[in-house]
């Protein structure tokens, strides 16, 4: 989902208005964008969980397939984790 986000770095706000509009006008805007920003952020949430399941999905399908392959990985990583500690 592509979300447009136009420029308003160039909005004219007037500085001296009278009826006090000015208020109104600074506040919808930061309020669109705002809008905006929680639009992107949900969106960005959703892309990143459904990234994890399937990962998340995809490494419980290979060690159910490959238990013994996953168990000769993990005592790797052990080993090499321990020799990094100790070295230190």
């Amino acid at each position: 989902m592509t979300t447009y986000h136009p420029d308003t770095t160039q909005t004219y706000i007037p500085q001296n208005d009278s009826s006090g509009s000015t208020g109104l006008l600074r506040k919808a805007r930061n309020t669109a964008r705002d809008t905006q920003a929680r639009e992107v952020a949900d969106e960005a949430h959703r892309q990143i969980n459904d990234t994890a399941t399937q990962a998340s999905l995809r490494g419980k399908r290979f060690v159910q397939e490959n238990p013994t392959l996953a168990m000769l990985g993990a005592i790797g990583f052990g080993i090499f984790l321990g020799v990094a500690l100790r070295a230190r």
